[in-house]
């Protein structure tokens, strides 16, 4: 007997004349065109996979705002792949969110995962039919100060995590995943923030990305986020609370504000000494502009009135550090500055040091 690719399921394959041979006679059929169920199968798992959704950017993600995938690029059944970096100095074992995909209003959430209360390890959720919050907790934890490969694959009956191109854990779901069509937001949920971390090359994939395949997804990118990012401050941005402090940064940013909106802008010795001075004190805007002027000569606010009057004059090459300003970006990265995560990363991904002297274009400065 034969049958025809449509009933079979393969519409869209490249198969022209489709036999399945079913009995023992089958000499009436082509040679050429007899497929056993054994190379059947062996052809559609063959079948290259495309992403529905890819991004190669490097993202930013401060916690207080998501980066958003669109329902129409996340089917019923997927799998989404992810780098991730998480700068240490954070409280791991606080309920945050990784990923979420829901409607809040009816606790509904297939599927999300976060950073497991009271553990660093992660907490994958979704809803089923019979349960609206079926979970299981990863059997590895997040790694900080380190790239991880992840991909999370949403299956009827079944949601597992890959950690680094190996599976991890998998949860056996009582009954069958329910679909929503909200968007799939990385890096924050409604009423739960997120951590500070970078995500890079997010993708999403057909439910039928084999584990071979996740594997080699993880071999054949790795070498690209093998690079450490560090986003320390220096001892000198480590401080004792002080109740002056608030005090006096607010004095210093009043300051430097007021020198940047006067007619005559011509000190930037000035300038840049209250901005270090004032991300001394913790602050991240600070050491965000601090290391703008140490990388070329001005903040990137006052690049939009380089031809008008009251442009801020430039502070001279001779007085700038680019391991200054490096040192700077960092800080402001570690203290939560999401501009200063985001330069600090595409600085990498683009192949630029992060010591000795560097030559940064305005656009790798460019703001979220």
């Amino acid at each position: 007997t034969t049958s025809e690719p449509a009933a079979l399921g393969l519409e869209g394959l490249p198969l022209a004349t489709l036999h399945i041979v079913d009995c023992d006679d089958d000499s009436s059929v082509p040679t050429e065109h007899i497929l056993t169920k054994q190379s059947l199968s062996m052809a559609v798992s063959a079948a290259p996979l495309s992403p529905l959704f890819s991004t190669s950017a490097r993202i930013a993600l401060s916690g207080s705002s998501p980066f958003t995938i669109p329902s129409s690029s996340v089917p019923r059944f997927f799998a989404i792949s992810m780098w991730i970096y998480v700068p240490s100095g954070q409280d791991m074992t606080a309920h945050r969110t990784f990923f979420f995909k829901g409607d809040v209003s009816s606790s509904e959430r297939t599927p999300s995962a976060f950073f497991a209360p009271g553990t660093s390890k992660l907490l994958l959720q979704l809803s089923t039919e019979d349960n609206l919050e079926e979970s299981i907790e990863s059997n590895t934890e997040v790694v900080e100060d380190s790239w991880t490969h992840y991909v999370f694959k949403l299956e009827e009956f079944q949601y597992s995590v890959y950690v680094d191109g190996v599976l991890d854990s998998t949860l056996v779901l009582s009954s069958s995943a329910i679909h929503n069509e909200e968007d799939l937001l990385v890096g924050w949920a409604p009423g739960l923030t997120g951590p500070r971390m970078i995500a890079g090359n997010v993708e999403i994939w057909p439910a039928e990305l084999a584990p071979a395949q996740i594997g080699s997804m993880y071999s054949a990118q790795r070498s690209s986020f093998s690079t450490e990012i560090n986003l320390h401050p220096p001892n000198l941005f480590i401080r004792d609370d002080d109740r002056h402090v608030g005090e006096m940064l607010r004095k210093l940013l009043s300051e430097v504000y007021d020198l940047m909106n006067s007619e005559t802008c011509n000190d930037p010795k000035e300038r840049i000494a209250l901005w270090m001075e004032a991300a001394s004190l913790n602050s991240d805007v600070a050491a965000l502009h601090a290391a703008e002027m140490h990388l070329y000569g001005t903040e990137y606010e006052n690049l939009s009135k380089r031809d008008e009057e009251g442009f801020c004059a430039m502070l001279p090459v001779e007085e700038r550090s680019s391991s200054a300003g490096i040192e700077f970006l960092r800080a402001a990265a570690n203290l939560g500055n999401g501009d200063a995560m985001y330069k600090l990363s595409m600085m990498i991904s683009s192949g630029i040091g992060i010591s000795g002297m560097l030559t940064l274009s305005e656009s790798t400065l460019k703001p979220l």
